[in-house]
């Protein structure tokens, strides 16, 4: 027995502990799981494997969208020179404008100035500028953008300032942009949706290329049980965190931050999943206390519970 398609398709979007917790109740029973784990037995992860010999560093989020992208710092010269292509950042960055208004908006300044510019390559420029625009400003890759200079000069692209008509602006910017880059993936994402899809992208290339920040972890067995409980949707990221590190404020993974550091929680409960990590025998013993229900971000510390929030049993 395997996983059907529709469940591998739910893990695969797994992202809240409400998620988590309806795959521990439906998507996979025990035998499926025990049959999945002996058959990749071979390639599971264990704490004693060996990081691959010379391999390449493991690239930051900035970096890691330039090269799969193929960024040239050149294009990104060029284009900055443009007053309605730093104008459309700002303002896709701010979550005003849709990215592909952005394109649409800065398309023929943007492209006097880069002539062999296509509409899809100056929105890979308009994300990837977006991203260094908010780095660190000691960062050599820094870029700097002037929001209040922008909206001085094009308040057309901060009308969503207005909260109470954000469903018309939304239409008048799509009906705009008409057939400008039809086919491009995001044209019609606004930033926090084009950025939480662009650090799932990142996580798991993260996870591929980390064994050495990942595996010490595995041979941890408090960091199994509060991993084991997490899968299982007993506890929300913080709670896990709190429960293994006694410091609900722990970032897991400082170079990624809280929220990809949540998104490496995912990919290791699907791990569990697929039986390429193991989770020991006698962990709900040994920390009882782990196996509490616990969702400080949503209920607030020390509100436990053995029994979940709805009320309803467990599996």
């Amino acid at each position: 027995m395997t996983l059907s398609v529709k469940v591998k398709t739910q893990l695969n979007a797994l992202t809240t502990l409400s998620d988590l917790r309806a795959f521990a109740l439906h998507g996979s029973s025990g035998r499926a799981r025990r049959k999945q784990q002996s058959r990749v037995k071979e390639r599971s992860m264990t704490a004693t494997d060996d990081a691959a010999p010379n391999k390449p560093p493991v690239l930051d989020i900035s970096d890691y969208l330039a090269k799969t992208n193929s960024i040239a710092e050149s294009e990104i010269e060029a284009v900055l020179a443009s007053p309605k292509f730093r104008a459309a950042v700002s303002a896709y960055a701010g979550g005003m404008i849709p990215m592909g208004y952005a394109g649409f908006f800065s398309w023929e300044e943007a492209k006097a100035l880069l002539p062999e510019l296509t509409p899809d390559r100056l929105m890979d420029l308009i994300r990837h500028v977006a991203w260094r625009a908010v780095m660190d400003t000691a960062d050599r890759r820094y870029i700097k953008l002037d929001r209040a200079w922008a909206f001085a000069e094009f308040p057309v692209l901060f009308k969503r300032q207005d909260h109470t008509r954000l469903k018309e602006f939304a239409e008048e910017y799509l009906q705009q942009i008409g057939n400008f880059a039809p086919d491009y993936r995001w044209r019609k994402n606004y930033h926090s949706t084009a950025e939480a899809k662009e650090r799932r992208e990142y996580v798991e290339y993260w996870f591929k290329n980390s064994r050495d920040r990942i595996w010490p972890l595995l041979s941890d067995r408090r960091f199994l049980a509060g991993l084991d409980a997490f899968y299982k949707g007993r506890v929300s990221q913080g709670g896990m965190i709190e429960n293994v590190f006694g410091d609900g404020n722990h970032v897991l993974f400082p170079e990624l931050g809280w929220n990809m550091s949540a998104l490496v929680l995912v990919e290791l409960a699907k791990a569990v999943d697929r039986g390429e990590v193991s989770i020991p025998e006698g962990l709900h013993e040994e920390f009882p206390g782990f196996y509490d229900y616990y969702e400080p971000e949503a209920f607030g510390l020390r509100i436990r519970s053995k029994r979940p929030p709805n009320g309803g049993g467990h599996a």
